[in-house]
């Protein structure tokens, strides 16, 4: 019998994420990719499926955020030109909001395709729980996912509906600019201002306190620079003005540690929000991390008590969190997961 591969796609604008179920076997990869200065998407996803079928017959299944990226001159374009990089390969599906898995030759409402990674997660979660919220923490945005009575109840049809339901949050923990929470910190009783130009990023903060693997900086640095410590430190120094010296860590530390506190009462005052709204209290909803920020949102429950449920336990398997895993690439992992799970039940 021939071997059958499941790969998962998830295409955003800056990254590339795909997961790859062959047996027993899951292989997660992020791949640099920012649409809006590279045409090397196509090369990276013929390399993928190549490498594949050589090894037995490859099912792709596609979600995307990566269509509004502003070198198409509409969504609906961005939509059609991702998906071409697919069109050659046989056994490709489209992820779709309202009509579920569609062959991608099938004719298709582009504007259920576009931006719905959120709700692969929405989808597949609700049939593993009864009442959560799903936070899904990546580089550039943070998605809230509701789950109530095993049904999915968000509002968001759009990411404009979405950011006015406060269902999608769009600060991310890798490429968000530090100087989005304000232009000063409160340090030692002193106001700090910070300069409002992307000399560095919420991953060179989250370095600098250690809460990010360098494995984890997955995202370009501003300066195009290493990764390491120091080099992120010389970076976020340029935000308040001055050059890096070995004398100013204790302060870059600090600074580093209040954005990283102001970051997380931003993402708990939305939990509280929707705990409020549509659970009435902690103790009748669960909260689970996804993301490469899921690290966070676990100290995040951890510090405010409320009940956190990892996806280990939720999938009844053990999945490290040390490298990029299905926690870091949700999406990817539950379409590769729901596509082997219909080929099972086609085949039966």
């Amino acid at each position: 019998m021939t071997k059958e591969i499941y790969i998962g796609w998830d295409i955003g604008g800056a990254h590339l994420k795909s997961c790859v179920l062959s047996g027993q076997k899951i292989v997660c990869s992020v791949d640099l990719c920012e649409l809006w200065k590279t045409k090397e998407a196509g090369n990276i996803i013929d390399r993928i499926i190549k490498k594949y079928t050589q090894q037995g017959v490859v099912y792709n299944l596609i979600t995307m955020s990566g269509e509004m990226c502003d070198i198409f001159d509409n969504r609906e374009q961005g939509v059609k030109k991702i998906l071409n990089y697919f069109n050659k390969f046989v056994n490709t599906y489209v992820y779709t909001q309202n009509s579920g898995i569609i062959n991608i030759k099938e004719n298709k409402k582009l504007h259920d395709i576009a931006s719905v990674n959120w709700h692969v997660i929405a989808k597949f979660m609700s049939k593993k729980l009864k009442d959560a919220i799903v936070i899904d923490l990546g580089s550039t945005t943070t998605d809230f996912i509701l789950i109530k009575n095993s049904k999915v109840i968000n509002k968001r049809l759009d990411d404009f509906s979405g950011l006015s339901s406060r269902e999608l949050l769009y600060v991310g923990c890798l490429r968000t600019p530090p100087y989005i929470f304000g232009q000063s910190l409160q340090i030692d009783k002193k106001n700090i201002q910070m300069i409002p130009e992307n000399f560095s990023s919420l991953a060179d903060v989250y370095r600098i306190i250690r809460k990010l693997p360098k494995d984890f900086y997955y995202c370009s640095t501003c300066d195009g620079k290493d990764k390491d410590i120091k080099s992120c430190m010389v970076r976020f120094a340029r935000n308040f003005g001055f050059d890096y010296k070995r004398i100013h860590q204790n302060f870059l530390i600090s600074a580093a540690r209040k954005i990283s506190e102001l970051h997380i009462s931003i993402i708990n005052k939305v939990i509280d929000h929707h705990i409020k709204k549509d659970f009435l209290s902690n103790k009748n909803v669960k909260i689970v991390g996804l993301g490469i920020g899921e690290e966070i949102i676990k100290d995040l429950c951890v510090k405010n008590h409320r009940e956190y449920l990892d996806l280990s336990t939720i999938m009844g398997e053990r999945m490290l969190s040390t490298k990029i895993s299905p926690y870091h690439i949700a999406p990817a992992y539950f379409l590769a997961t729901m596509l082997k799970e219909e080929r099972i039940l086609e085949q039966r």
